[in-house]
């Protein structure tokens, strides 16, 4: 693969875990990592990369190939649970509330649309799905039978996906 980054692009902090990295994404002020094993999500702050504290999620896969995504407007964030086909949803006030609805075991990628919606890439079901931030589905997405094993999914600002796949 190719990388494109500025001239001025430099390593400025490293962040050490105990295991593999599964997952990253961030809102303004924090950055949130999932390793493998952990059965939680580590925050830190994203200007010092300080860990502030961690969120136990119940029921978290020890394998994480997962997607995670970050929802502003319902303040929280989806981990897609590729070892137990679940996505949790962990609100980011209050509480840390988490909850989590089944989906297929083969599930991946998932990213937050400009509805707010989760859309998940589903490999073995060869298709995406668009659900609200409780679960409910608002739509399946079955894919041209040439997009082989979805991997992760984007709504791009056209409204057009971008989807990535294995052949």
């Amino acid at each position: 693969y190719t990388e494109y980054f500025p001239s001025s692009v430099a390593v400025t902090s490293i962040i050490r875990t105990s295991d593999m990295v599964g997952a990253i994404t961030s809102t303004d002020d924090e950055l949130y990592v999932v390793c493998d094993d952990s059965g939680q999500v580590d925050v830190y702050d994203i200007k010092t990369f300080k860990q502030k504290h961690s969120i136990t999620v119940p029921r978290l896969g020890s394998r994480v190939y997962c997607g995670l995504a970050v929802c502003n407007v319902y303040k929280c964030l989806y981990i897609s649970d590729f070892e137990n086909g679940l996505i949790h949803r962990i609100e980011l006030t209050g509480k840390k509330n988490v909850t989590c609805w089944s989906v297929s075991k083969m599930s991946q990628g998932l990213s937050v649309n400009n509805k707010h919606n989760v859309l998940l890439a589903v490999t073995d079901e060869h298709q995406i799905i668009e659900y609200t931030t409780d679960g409910r589905v608002v739509r399946q997405i079955n894919l041209q039978p040439n997009i082989e094993r979805p991997h992760h999914v984007v709504e791009l600002s056209t409204g057009h996906m971008a989807v990535t796949h294995w052949e």
